[in-house]
């Protein structure tokens, strides 16, 4: 059975975690001795009571935390999908590329980008682009970002006769970060420009895609 001091215990550590305010810690209440508040008898400076008191939830641990997190590192990975349309001769197609990137700021918003792309339809094209992306924060601590992006490199057609050309691509996006190491992302505008024989070629993409910060 519990006696009497164990009884006491658990009532003063009950008013202690539901009704204790601030205001309650910072005043003298009355029943304070020169060794400090009690309550029910009891000091609450005991180390019994202290152990029976539960600590407060962490902030981590809190129902309802909004998902998102800033970037793991300076190290960028991306696999995009979608459609290319063709905005004069060129066809529309389907649309891969691969982004590898590396951050050249402490905030790890500027990257040095290699995107290898390719484009499958009646025509198959390969595309080398290396460029600059800048992740421009709107809310930084739940990892939504928009950026702009701007890659020039070089274009071969492979079949349908072959040619090479010039590569041009200004492109802007949209990514969150749902963990530090994983992020999802939609680009609305990619707008590649060919410059080769005769005259350039211009195709309009959109792409949907995931990626990983390290």
């Amino acid at each position: 059975m519990l006696g009497p001091r164990s009884t006491k215990i658990g009532i003063a550590a009950a008013l202690v975690a539901t009704v204790a305010t601030a205001s309650a810690w910072a005043e003298k209440p009355a029943g304070t001795t020169e060794k400090g508040r009690q309550v029910a008898g009891i000091s609450l400076d005991d180390p019994a009571l202290a152990a029976a008191t539960p600590a407060p939830p962490d902030e981590a641990d809190k129902p309802g935390k909004p998902l998102g997190a800033p970037k793991a590192g300076p190290i960028l990975a991306n696999m995009k999908i979608g459609p290319s349309f063709g905005l004069g001769a060129m066809p529309t197609q389907f649309a891969l590329e691969l982004d590898a990137g590396y951050a050249l700021t402490k905030d790890n918003s500027a990257y040095v980008v290699f995107s290898p792309q390719f484009q499958f339809g009646d025509v198959t094209m390969v595309v080398l682009p290396a460029g600059f992306q800048y992740d421009i924060p709107i809310v930084r601590d739940r990892g939504i970002y928009a950026y702009p992006r701007a890659s020039i490199g070089y274009a071969r057609i492979t079949n349908a006769g072959g040619g090479d050309a010039f590569a041009l691509m200004p492109e802007g996006g949209i990514k969150w970060n749902a963990t530090e190491h994983v992020h999802v992302g939609f680009e609305p505008l990619s707008l590649p420009i060919f410059f080769g024989k005769g005259d350039p070629q211009v195709v309009y993409r959109i792409f949907a895609y995931a990626g990983g910060d390290f």
